[in-house]
């Protein structure tokens, strides 16, 4: 896998999409997690920008 400059989380009650592009903007990472998966996840990966949706 490519290495991960921002990652775009859409978050749900339950489920999380990820969407990771590297630095020239390609998509590298396509993924969904439970919550306990998710925080998994991000542990194992390289310092990045997270974006988040604002909803209210």
């Amino acid at each position: 896998m490519s290495t991960i400059n921002i990652i775009g989380i859409d978050i749900g009650k339950s489920t999380f999409h990820l969407v990771g592009h590297d630095s020239s903007g390609r998509e590298v990472c396509r993924k969904k997690f439970s919550r306990p998966k998710l925080i998994q996840f991000l542990s194992t990966i390289e310092l990045t920008t997270i974006a988040m949706e604002a909803c209210g």
